[in-house]
């Protein structure tokens, strides 16, 4: 998930907000999420990743054999 941007101190929109993540990505329930501060909210707050970022990921980076 860092690979595709999602790691402490980036920027991000999603949900038609902009948000500063503020936390690596973490397990939670059956998804993803990371902590970050909306633009209308000072406080963090835990955003769930949209899973349509999680399938496929596999796909977008592939293991390398040895």
């Amino acid at each position: 998930m860092k690979d595709l941007g999602f790691k402490a101190r980036t920027h991000i929109k999603m949900y038609g907000e902009r948000f500063e993540i503020v936390s690596d990505p973490f397990s939670e329930g059956d998804g993803i999420a990371v902590r970050a501060i909306g633009g209308s909210d000072p406080k963090a707050r835990t955003v769930q990743l949209p899973i349509v970022i999680l399938l496929g990921v596999a796909d977008r980076f592939p293991k390398r054999r040895i």
